[in-house]
């Protein structure tokens, strides 16, 4: 969580990062020259997400995760969320801190995806 917290606070504090962000999320075509782009942020998310899964697998393997979770589909729950929270904060800039907004959600859906520690030695 803290790194995920980092994270976003990277985006939210760097205006520089925040205006390509922009750009590139919400007002940038994929076409010729930027399809490279575009092949980067698909490798960037991909490896997050892998990122995700394997750690969610660590947690799988000590019962941590609720029954119809896989690895799979909590990482991309997670990242989709991610990117999706991010996608929002920059279509509105003005109204809300993206870790003010995020790291709630991020938290109740890793909480709905786990199994509290009792459970999990049982």
């Amino acid at each position: 969580m803290d790194a995920i917290r980092e994270g976003l606070r990277s985006f939210e504090a760097n205006l520089e990062r925040r205006s390509i962000l922009t750009i590139l999320w919400l007002r940038c075509e994929y076409v010729d020259e930027m399809l490279p782009v575009l092949a980067r942020q698909q490798r960037d998310d991909a490896a997050l997400r892998e990122l995700f899964k394997s750690v969610i697998k660590l947690a799988a393997a000590q019962g941590r995760v609720a029954p119809g979770w896989s690895p799979d589909m909590a990482a991309r729950g997670l990242l989709l969320l991610i990117n999706g929270s991010v996608a929002d904060w920059l279509r509105d800039p003005g109204e809300a801190q993206l870790v003010t907004t995020t790291m709630p959600l991020i938290s109740a859906f890793l909480e709905a995806m786990s199994l509290p520690e009792r459970a999990a030695a049982d």
